[in-house]
């Protein structure tokens, strides 16, 4: 017979293993019952070791506390500028080796290069690799967000509707840090395995809304730079950013902007 101890450690490992194994599905609600069975590691663990439901619940609210005590602090100190744009650059994309697979998959579906870029000036650095296609009024990119030691990526796809509406889907892995403008319709679609699925999610999404695309064209780069700078615009007006008392052009998170990320945040950790 094993000491009790050791089922409790097995028990733990248990639900940790399965945890993992959860997050590594292609189902979205797999994976958030794998969230969920971390927390639940979490918990036994706290619970084996002190048989405390009071230092259980700590430990549960101390997962939760610390990301968003950074999310606070971090959106505490960031400052924007309302003049950032795109500038052409090379990007160091080391750590993302599917970039030349989906580079090559937006080649096949009929899509140009147009060229790489960064959003500068930012306190956060930006990059993207912007494509258009050869006959259809939509724009696509491949975007990286640098932030410390933590890197992710993302693929956005973009028509321009004949009313003046921007429908656009992408996969974000994250809630996004501010709102978006109305005319800006958005689908965050995690589901797509390849850059084909991901333009054919994009492709039913306009068939579903009935959109109409403009007959008049933009490049990739004016087509992003026009949806930042609303972006921002739209953001100071509903009073998530607020302008600097030091420069008009500097901007920064007001404290409802600082509790809308907070919610973000939350709102991740719990959904997955």
């Amino acid at each position: 017979m094993f000491e009790p101890w050791v089922y409790k450690v097995l028990a733990c490992l248990g639900t940790l293993a399965l945890a993992y194994a959860c997050l590594q599905t292609g189902w979205s609600w797999v994976r958030r019952l794998g969230l969920w069975l971390v927390f639940g590691t979490v918990a036994l663990a706290v619970w084996f070791t002190t048989e405390s439901w009071v230092l259980t619940l700590v430990g549960l609210l101390g997962w939760f506390a610390l990301p968003l005590a950074q999310a606070i602090y971090l959106s505490r100190r960031l400052r924007f500028s309302l003049s950032r744009r795109l500038v052409k650059e090379r990007l160091e994309l080391e750590e993302f080796e599917d970039w030349g697979e989906l580079t090559q998959e937006l080649r096949e579906a009929d899509f140009t290069m147009e060229g790489e870029y960064g959003l500068k000036p930012s306190p956060i650095e930006y990059g993207f690799r912007l494509f258009e296609h050869r006959e259809k009024n939509w724009v696509a990119g491949l975007a990286l967000v640098r932030q410390g030691g933590v890197a992710i990526s993302y693929v956005l796809v973009m028509t321009r509707a004949q009313d003046g509406q921007l429908w656009m889907t992408w996969d974000y892995p994250l809630s996004y840090g501010l709102k978006l403008p109305p005319h800006v319709q958005l689908y965050r679609c995690l589901e797509a395995y390849s850059m084909r699925e991901l333009l054919e999610q994009h492709k039913a999404f306009l068939n579903l809304n009935e959109v109409v695309e403009a007959s008049e064209r933009v490049t990739a780069q004016e087509a992003l730079d026009a949806m930042f700078g609303d972006t921002m615009k739209y953001n100071l007006n509903i009073g998530l950013l607020r302008s600097s008392k030091e420069s008009g052009e500097e901007i920064h998170y007001s404290w409802r902007g600082t509790w809308f990320i907070a919610c973000q945040v939350l709102r991740d950790m719990v959904r997955g």
